[in-house]
């Protein structure tokens, strides 16, 4: 969903979320304009990122791009803690917009002891600046998010690979995200077009996505439906439905709902009043 992220401040969108906790499930596929870092300290699963499936582990950094479409597969029932940052692109300084804005980061970096600290360091010293928000406060954590992304920069020669991609996944996935307005493309039809069993693929997706195949279409149709709503103020629910697949709209509000915590009216109105 588009998340209002608690940022430190209106005048400083930056949020850090440190978090130690049993993993459970999948988190759905989403999609927003700011940057986001997660910092593994502890725990393993995979992020899935536009189309490609990044395993991690411990000492590990993982950069997500405005506007890619991702979701987060821990390995259940193990504790895993990381840091998440999650800022808005202004924030950063000149020459670190330049850093972000090149196109060599990697999606996955592995850290050495040394890295590991010093980024630890920088997260948890702009989390104690936000606590503690004594004069100039804002511009300390400007500075340490400039710092953080020079390590960035240091690090981006120490690229991890996304896992092998099955060519049937591939397959399949291309076919899922071209189809998905076609409110006769179904997983029972796409199992039948491609002469294999719902069970097979739903596992294959699994794999790959960390969700069945039947919930990668419905949450993928979300997210167009999103993109939709974002790029067309005036645009109507109801035409969304039809251009994301839905043949009736009480199906497509649930969806939308149950997949964001929110309705896709309000999701319209939120956006646009928080858009920049």
């Amino acid at each position: 969903m588009k998340r209002i992220i608690p940022f430190f401040s209106p005048s400083l969108p930056v949020c850090i979320q440190w978090t130690r906790r049993k993993a459970s499930g999948s988190l759905p596929l989403t999609f927003h304009p700011e940057h986001e870092f997660h910092f593994i300290k502890e725990g393993r699963g995979a992020y899935y990122i536009e189309g490609k499936t990044y395993a991690f582990g411990a000492r590990h950094l993982v950069i997500i791009r405005p506007n890619q479409v991702h979701s987060f597969a821990p390995r259940p029932g193990k504790y895993i803690e990381k840091a998440t940052l999650i800022f808005r692109r202004e924030c950063a300084g000149d020459a670190a917009r330049g850093r972000l804005a090149g196109a060599g980061l990697p999606a996955l970096i592995s850290l050495d002891d040394y890295a590991e600290l010093q980024i630890e360091l920088i997260l948890k010293g702009m989390l104690a600046e936000n606590a503690r928000r004594e004069k100039g406060w804002e511009e300390m954590v400007r500075g340490l998010l400039g710092l953080f992304l020079l390590w960035v920069k240091r690090l981006e020669d120490r690229p991890k690979a996304p896992r092998p991609e099955k060519p049937l996944f591939a397959q399949l996935r291309r076919h899922v995200e071209e189809r998905c307005a076609d409110p006769a493309c179904t997983v029972t039809q796409i199992a039948r077009e491609f002469g294999y069993s719902l069970n097979y693929l739903s596992t294959l997706f699994k794999e790959a996505t960390g969700i069945g195949i039947k919930h990668y279409l419905l949450q993928y149709r979300i997210v167009a439906a999103r993109k939709i709503i974002g790029e067309n103020p005036g645009v109507k629910i109801e035409s969304v439905a039809r251009q994301v697949g839905f043949r009736q709209y009480r199906n497509f509000s649930r969806a939308f709902l149950m997949l964001t915590g929110i309705s896709p009216s309000l999701y319209r109105k939120n956006y646009h009043l928080h858009r920049e």
